[in-house]
């Protein structure tokens, strides 16, 4: 049957070698590194509908291993180890078929927790806390926020060691009435820019979402603001903490 689903990449099956995990029809299939079909799968996941919900990869079961969570079109969210076995507690019933990506975040920085997340075809987002922390895993579509689609190491935004670097205003001086603030972030989520003049007085503040481990980029709408020098202050917060920069732009009008 066809495939409609994508596929995840992590060690479900503890054998240290990252496995390739995805829906093909109405059943879960596990293909380990050299091709063949993991012990246990595949798994039905529907009665006859073809899936068309990406799995996610975390740790529900303990052991060290990767688990995998998908969505059912019966309306269910479904969970299972590593050789197959369905998960306790699991599968979660919601009020519609399940047909996006579920997500595995840390909503409230609780590190003790975490909240498993899906949207259904009843129009309505649900929610469950789970006991345990987020851990290096494929806990969305695509794996990040930047759907790199890739985990052969950590993930950037579990890293220990944050970074915020290269921070800069293009153009500068700023003549139209908008610019870029430019950095570099690793192992950093969260972010704002505050824009001062020279006198201190706070004329900006832009919250926005950092991606990790990569050039940001971050619209600067200066169409309100006079002509002068201006510092502009980012911090980016992270699990492990922030960083902050700071650097100088000129308005031109």
């Amino acid at each position: 049957q066809p495939s409609v689903s994508s596929p995840a990449i992590g060690d479900v099956n503890r054998d240290g070698y990252h496995d390739i995990v995805i829906a093909n029809g109405n059943k879960l299939y596990v293909f380990n590194f050299n091709g063949a079909i993991a012990a246990g799968f595949p798994v039905r996941i529907s009665g006859s509908t073809i899936v068309q919900s990406s799995p996610i990869l975390m740790q529900l079961s303990g052991g060290g291993g990767l688990d995998i969570v998908i969505g059912s079109p019966d309306g269910r969210l479904c969970a299972f180890d590593g050789r197959g076995n369905v998960i306790p507690g699991f599968p979660l019933t919601v009020g519609g078929g399940v047909l996006s990506t579920p997500m595995v975040w840390d909503m409230d920085n609780d590190p003790s927790s975490s909240e498993l997340l899906v949207g259904c075809d009843d129009g309505k987002l649900y929610a469950w806390s789970l006991p345990v922390g987020l851990s290096d895993s494929w806990h969305r579509f695509h794996a990040d926020a930047c759907q790199s689609g890739y985990r052969f190491g950590s993930d950037p935004w579990m890293t220990d060691d944050n970074k915020l670097e290269n921070l800069y205003v293009y153009p500068n001086p700023v003549r139209k009435t908008s610019a870029k603030i430019r950095f570099k972030a690793v192992g950093l989520r969260y972010g704002n820019a505050k824009v001062f003049n020279l006198a201190g007085d706070l004329v900006q503040d832009v919250s926005f979402d950092v991606y990790p481990c990569a050039e940001n980029e971050v619209r600067w709408d200066t169409s309100n603001l006079a002509s002068g020098v201006y510092i502009i202050r980012v911090e980016a917060r992270g699990l492990n903490g922030s960083k902050v920069l700071t650097c100088k732009a000129a308005v031109i009008k």
